[in-house]
């Protein structure tokens, strides 16, 4: 079970309102998909899942006050899920060639 927490939502947000929920215990969710709508003193942004499976609990309601970490909802990986391919890791930056230390002079 994996339990979908409340993202950062921009610079100095410590808390979000719910103002909406888009899914149901039961239901079965894709990775990237809204969960629900936040309101912030900033914005509204939906929330997207950051795991795909079928949703076990959802532990927050309308109304209610987040704070960031929060737990939003919880996901039970979908069988076969484990098949699918795990996202690849991203890029490494480029390594810079480190320069030639110069011969310390005598």
């Amino acid at each position: 079970m994996t339990e979908v927490k409340l993202p950062e939502l921009g610079d100095g947000i410590e808390s979000g309102d719910v103002l909406e929920i888009f899914v149901a215990v039961g239901d079965v969710i894709t990775e990237g998909q809204d969960i629900v709508e936040m309101e912030t003193d900033k914005a509204t942004v939906p929330v997207p899942s950051d795991v795909g499976g079928k949703v076990t609990k959802i532990s927050v309601g309308e109304g209610d006050t987040v704070p960031i970490g929060g737990v939003l909802i919880e996901v039970e990986a979908a069988a076969g899920a484990e098949s699918a391919p795990a996202p690849a890791a991203p890029a490494e930056p480029e390594k810079k060639p480190e320069p030639t230390p110069e011969p310390a002079a005598a």
